[in-house]
């Protein structure tokens, strides 16, 4: 499984810069229209020229407020589908030490650990509030949960370890890895569990992480094979 430290920098670059180039848009849009029309010009008929070199003038700012209110329209959605795909690079990124972790304990003792005391890997989240139910140990910071589970919902039954998200929009999705089928997922839910919400088919896994299919379902929610 690849770490995904690298590619998260680059997507924060990318959000960056493109939040940028969106800033100057307005502003290189009304320059290039005074080139054209420069000031002292008389139009066609009579009037006098559009711009002037003194100040914005107000249908200069109207066309500002057009092109801001067009761009947000497109480019706002995309942003925070790009924030919230960072966000879960970031956890993704954790997995590879933490399963590490696990396999050992596991050939160490013979059965797989209930706390993260017993694993050889350090977890800086010292929060301890649960993402999903009948977790057996749990670490969250303000955005994720990290659980230890002996999940039982079907195809999935066994040791799992997850990070379900618990703010914003998309609280209740989680990245969780099986090691039963030794595959990573990512689920979304598909009823309300407390603080847990109903997502829409796709709204998450599809829609934030892109180009996943959904596997057959577990008793909890619609489970993604995430590529590894």
């Amino acid at each position: 499984m690849k770490n995904r430290n690298e590619s998260v920098d680059v997507t924060n670059e990318v959000i960056l810069s493109s939040t940028q180039e969106l800033q100057r848009l307005p502003l290189q849009f009304i320059n290039n229209l005074r080139g054209r029309y420069p000031a002292g010009r008389p139009f066609k008929y009579g009037m006098t020229a559009l711009f002037n070199n003194s100040g914005f003038t107000l249908i200069e700012l109207l066309v500002v407020v057009l092109i801001i209110g067009i761009l947000s329209a497109v480019a706002v959605p995309q942003y925070k589908k790009a924030a919230e795909k960072s966000k879960a690079q970031a956890v993704l990124s954790l997995f590879p030490s933490l399963i590490k972790a696990v396999d050992t304990y596991y050939l160490a003792n013979g059965e797989y650990p209930t706390l993260f005391n017993q694993l050889n890997v350090e977890i800086p989240w010292t929060g301890n509030r649960g993402g999903y139910h009948h977790s057996l140990d749990q670490r969250s910071d303000k955005n994720w949960s990290l659980g230890l589970y002996n999940y039982s919902g079907g195809g999935y039954s066994g040791p799992l370890i997850s990070f379900t998200r618990i703010s914003g929009p998309y609280t209740g999705t989680r990245f969780a890895y099986s090691f039963k089928t030794r595959q990573l997922y990512c689920v979304e839910h598909t009823y309300g569990v407390s603080s847990i919400k109903t997502l829409e088919p796709g709204a998450y896994c599809v829609s934030i992480m892109g180009g996943l299919t959904p596997t057959v379902g577990g008793s909890d929610g619609r489970w993604y094979k995430l590529p590894q």
